[in-house]
């Protein structure tokens, strides 16, 4: 290293003994001379080399830093677990079906018979619109395509027992009759008939 050259050497020779080999005796001028020489080249050594090694240092942490954070990055992104998929089951999946009607050409027929002294409200979605059923009436509902989705309700808000039957003349057809309840936990508003015939109650 630089620090320990022949010069130097020399120079702690100086510092340590007050003499130069082969030389007399020097003075304690000479001595201050020498000591701030020898300070000086410490302190240009000290601060080259330290420089150095820290920039080798710092190159070091700048390469491992671009190599290890896509590496983290990919870890992370194996044991991140993604967001479930929450899908609502479809009514087959929900319960058995209460009837298997046989549709016409795709069409099925629906009969609301409202024994009730109560308004029911009805729609068949994405075929018609809200319409009444007066009390103690009923109407037939055909042709309708499949899949069906009919919700229906009293307008008092009251509860409703649904008992469904399948006319052995008409097997494309189902008939709801409709009778009040106090029951909450037998209460439909929903008929579902799928594309096979299926009918579900909700």
């Amino acid at each position: 290293m630089e620090l320990f050259n022949r010069s130097n050497r020399q120079q702690i020779r100086v510092l340590a003994y007050g003499v130069v080999p082969g030389t007399t005796i020097v003075s304690s001028t000479d001595v201050l001379v020498f000591y701030k020489e020898f300070m000086m080249n410490l302190k240009s050594h000290c601060t080259r080399h330290f420089l150095q090694y820290a920039g080798v240092c710092c190159s070091s942490l700048l390469v491992f830093a671009a190599i290890a954070t896509p590496l983290a990055d990919r870890a992370m992104a194996q044991v991140r677990p993604s967001a479930p998929v929450v899908n609502p089951p479809l009514p087959s999946e929900q319960q058995p079906p209460i009837a298997t009607l046989t549709p016409n050409n795709g069409t099925v027929g629906v009969k609301l018979i409202n024994k009730t002294g109560a308004q029911i409200v009805y729609q068949v979605i994405g075929d018609t619109r809200l319409r009444v059923l007066s009390g103690r009436s009923e109407i037939t509902l055909q042709s309708l395509p499949t899949p069906v989705n009919l919700s229906f309700y009293r307008r008092d808000r009251g509860f409703l027992l649904v008992s469904p039957q399948v006319p052995t003349a008409a097997t494309n057809t189902i008939e709801l009759t409709l009778t009040e309840t106090t029951d909450f936990a037998t209460d439909k508003t929903a008929l579902t008939i799928e594309p096979d015939g299926e009918v579900y109650l909700n």
